[in-house]
């Protein structure tokens, strides 16, 4: 009979919900003696639940990006994280519902990926089940010290930075685990890169820019997103360029109405395949979520990284700097001035930093 593991995250940023998701991808395709369940908690919880978590951080991070990153830089402290660790179980008696239905699938262990969902549930699965497996996944660079969640037997990280930042926080050195950032199985796939850029008709002859603008609704206009593809597509020497919009069709449209029939320029308002444009580039330029650093190192693929947000992005972008493996940059001006210096980045940085197997692997590990 299949062990049964409930791995539970929430949309406040889309790199919980992407780390979860690659997780149950993983041991669907992978781990016949594992029955995986991705459950997410925006979908299920009380309101306020969803309020506290998630409505909250988009409103920071949207409307008020410098006031978030001071309120991070605030919690990585132990005595702040441990007053927002108490805030935090104050907020289980609006999770009645929701830990009787968990608890109704009958887990034998969890995965959380948000710690707030750790800080206001593991205390209940304990009591429901002393020999239950609690864990957590870091789905950044630096953790801060509200990653401390009692009840949780295990911590499943990134790196020894991180490590060292759980060590701080007060976490037992025998509770951490070093597995890196689960990401899509995917990313592991073997393709011929001559062929995948014949699908997408990408010519090449030319050095191919990837551009994920999963940020251009809140922090371009349109006047910087033309500014952007324009500079690109007049670099010397040419590139091609790919532009994902993440969805934001209002970036989608902008693009597709200002360069019409440019021919070194493919723009996709949505993927399911964002592995695919990965491997057939040689440069990304993009946000600084953990997921995609994690994604780009996997597949050795160097990075601009534009304007990160305060707090957990310009962590990354910190360790995508630090490692020689990305370039930071903070105005839309200066992608096109940094790009070649980009682009000759040595992949050697990037070999030794990526995971050496599947971090999924690693972490389902500790459930058999």
């Amino acid at each position: 009979m299949s062990k049964k593991i409930l791995i539970i995250s929430i949309a406040a940023g889309s790199g919980h919900i992407r780390a979860a998701q690659a997780l149950a991808e993983y041991a669907q395709a992978s781990l016949p003696d594992i029955s995986a369940e991705h459950i997410n908690i925006s979908d299920i919880a009380n309101p306020l639940i969803k309020l506290f978590n998630q409505d909250i951080f988009e409103l920071s991070i949207e409307n008020w990006p410098k006031a978030w990153g001071k309120a991070y830089e605030a919690s990585d402290n132990r005595p702040m994280a441990s007053v927002l660790g108490r805030a935090s179980k104050l907020q289980r008696p609006f999770n009645y519902k929701v830990s009787r239905y968990l608890k109704s699938k009958n887990p034998e262990g969890v995965i959380f990926t948000h710690p707030s969902l750790a800080q206001i549930m593991a205390a209940s699965f304990r009591r429901y089940s002393p020999e239950i497996k609690l864990s957590l996944v870091a789905t950044d660079y630096h953790v801060h010290s509200f990653y401390n969640a009692s009840n949780i037997d295990r911590f499943f990280v990134a790196n020894q930075n991180v490590k060292n930042n759980l060590l701080h926080a007060g976490v037992a050195e025998d509770k951490i685990s070093i597995t890196g950032i689960p990401i899509n199985p995917r990313f592991y796939l073997k393709h011929d890169i001559n062929e995948l850029k014949r699908k997408y008709k990408i010519d090449n002859g030319r050095p191919t820019v990837l551009f994920i603008a999963s940020w251009a609704s809140g922090l371009l206009s349109e006047s910087e997103l033309v500014y952007i593809i324009k500079q690109l597509l007049e670099f010397k020497p040419e590139i091609n360029l790919i532009f994902l919009a993440s969805g934001n069709k209002e970036a989608y449209d902008t693009a597709v109405r200002s360069f019409p029939g440019e021919k070194r320029l493919l723009t996709e308002i949505w993927t399911d395949a964002i592995d695919e444009y990965m491997k057939i580039s040689d440069i990304v330029i993009s946000k600084a979520g953990g997921i995609t650093v994690s994604e780009c190192l996997s597949l050795n693929k160097p990075m601009i990284i534009f304007n990160p947000m305060p707090g957990q992005e310009e962590r990354n972008a910190e360790f995508v700097e630090e490692n020689n493996f990305g370039v930071k940059v903070d105005s839309e001006k200066e992608i096109v001035s940094v790009l070649s210096k980009a682009m000759a980045l040595s992949k050697d940085s990037s070999q030794s930093l990526a995971p050496k197997e599947n971090p999924c692997t690693k972490i389902f590990q500790y459930f058999e």
